[in-house]
């Protein structure tokens, strides 16, 4: 199992702020440079534009992942994020008495592989970039910096912004017709003499956060009637929606922060529901990890594929 962040392109003009519409010349020309020129830019790129961190496309046997297809603008491949080069690091085995395992030294970096995928979709206002957390670790960071300073190389003139993809009316359906696995709700900053329910007598002076999960067992699913409160919640911009039994649990309102895992049509995804109702979903892709730890690149490029075309925005 691995997870995947979706972001929008926006290309303007840098001076006027007009957003570049992807017509045919300006969506051959992207493409052409990401997919010819863009791993060499990565790996030539100075370490103030990567935050310190080695970053480089993945070769294996030699052979780098990286592929393009023409006809949907759209270049992807494996990066790799070299990170702690800095510090020396002492390993340990996975046995018994946790021996050691040896160190790393200074210099050398602890490196990552992450699924990338940039789409240039033809005579649509934004482009989309697909990036895999690995390990729970994005490298939004180093790609933003890098195409900030690229693309511009490209096309001079033009300003590059990025923003979390967020397909509302999507999101509404996994809400609303979803199947729930589990529901968390986190409260944070629970002062010391609201724990007695948790704590007994105990006493200081601190705050905890208090997490409680439900989960579904046995193709249980959860009552129609909250699914449509998360709706309306959502839809009317609420900062919090009421639920007497966990207010009574603490979970109190503008402190209170919520997760669903919901599957709808097949695919699932864990959506974040922030006190302020803000939509903020992650995508997983259900692959088993390979023998070296990572996903294989062509089941993770199909995969990918899967959940692009699930948002029916007409750009695979």
């Amino acid at each position: 199992m691995t997870k995947v962040e979706i972001y929008t392109i926006t290309l303007s003009d840098s001076k006027t702020s007009t957003k570049i519409k992807l017509e045919q010349e300006i969506t051959d020309k992207l493409y052409k440079a990401m997919f010819l020129k863009f791993p060499n830019y990565i790996h030539e790129a100075p370490p103030k534009d990567t935050y310190g961190d080695i970053v480089k496309v993945y070769a294996k046997e030699e052979k780098s992942q990286w592929s393009g297809n023409s006809k949907y603008g759209r270049v992807n491949g494996v990066i790799v994020v070299g990170r702690d080069r800095d510090k020396e690091l002492a390993f340990s085995n996975a046995d018994k008495l946790k021996t050691n395992a040896g160190k790393k030294e200074k210099g050398i970096s602890v490196d990552k592989r992450h699924y990338f995928d940039i789409i240039f979709p033809l005579n649509k206002s934004t482009a989309f970039l697909v990036l895999e957390k690995t390990d729970g670790k994005s490298y939004k960071k180093h790609i933003f910096s890098l195409l900030k300073k690229y693309i511009p190389t490209i096309q001079p003139g033009l300003k590059v912004e990025f923003e979390k993809f967020v397909e509302k009316d999507l999101i509404i359906n996994f809400l609303g017709n979803g199947d729930y696995s589990r529901l968390e709700f986190i409260r944070k900053e629970v002062p010391s003499d609201s724990m007695t329910r948790y704590l007994g007598d105990y006493k200081n002076k601190g705050k905890y956060t208090v997490k409680t999960a439900i989960i579904s067992e046995d193709d249980t699913d959860f009552p129609d009637e909250l699914k449509q409160e998360l709706v309306d919640a959502v839809e009317n911009k609420q900062t919090y929606f009421s639920i007497p039994q966990l207010e009574q649990l603490g979970f109190e309102e503008g402190n209170t922060s919520l997760k669903i895992i919901s599957e709808y049509k097949g695919n699932k995804r864990t959506i974040d529901l922030s006190d302020t109702m803000k939509i903020q979903p992650t995508y997983e892709i259900d692959l088993e990890v390979e023998e070296d730890g990572f996903v294989d690149y062509s089941k993770m490029r199909k995969e990918v594929n899967k959940l692009i075309q699930s948002f029916d925005l007409d750009i695979l």
